[in-house]
This record gives structure tokens, sequence and C-alpha cells, in this order.
């Protein structure tokens, strides 16, 4: 995956922003692992406003409604626009699990990547 800067420098910083991808599990190395699928799943799309070394998520990114169970959601995934290169991928601070009916939101400003 990119640092940060990299993702400064490609995707996160146009106008297109990217997609947000949820993981039930580690995404790997290129960030393709553990990806949910089927059951009203789909990925969101995200822009951020970058400062120095942080990109924080501008807008509400809404998953679902899930039509059947998602499980444990662990991690996410950040993807460039056109959905085929990941970007950056981390855990949770908390898992969520996700049942049917449910929506999962990440809230504007709840979704901050930081180069370390």
């Amino acid at each position: 995956m990119a640092k940060l800067t990299d993702l400064i420098a490609t995707t996160l910083a146009q106008t297109t922003g990217s997609l947000i991808a949820l993981h039930a599990g580690n995404p790997g190395a290129d960030g393709s692992a553990n990806e949910l699928s089927g059951d009203g799943y789909s990925r969101a799309a995200g822009t951020y406003t970058i400062s120095g070394d942080t990109a924080t998520l501008d807008d509400d990114a809404v998953f679902g409604p899930a039509t059947g169970d998602w499980g444990t959601i662990t991690h996410v995934t950040i993807w460039a626009s056109d959905g085929t290169t990941g970007l950056w991928s981390g855990a949770l601070t908390a898992s969520k699990t996700v049942l049917t009916g449910d929506e999962l939101v990440i809230k504007s400003g709840d979704l901050t990547i930081q180069e370390t």
C-alpha cells in the first residue's frame, strides 16, 4: 500500500475521490482479501480533507442496508476511484457486526488516515 503522501499526490487530493471497502478480516498486502460481497454490500465513495500528513473523510460513507448478515467488519481499504488500485488499508479501532437490515455509516471526520 502507498504512503499517505503518495495518496495525496494521486487520488485523495483529486475531486474524483476514492472508494471505501469493508473487510471481515485483514485485507492483505494488496487490499483485496476478506472484502465483503453480496447481500446489499457495495463500496462507498469517499472524499477527504488533507492537512499535513493527515487525510480526513469529508462526508458520511453509508453502506447497506444489508440484505443478509455481513458478519463482523474489522478493516477498511481505500481504493482509487476506478476501483482497481488499493491505496491504503487499516484496522478499525472497534469492530462492528452488521446484520440483515443494518446500515454501517462511517461519519464525516471519523475516518482519519495519518502517515506514521
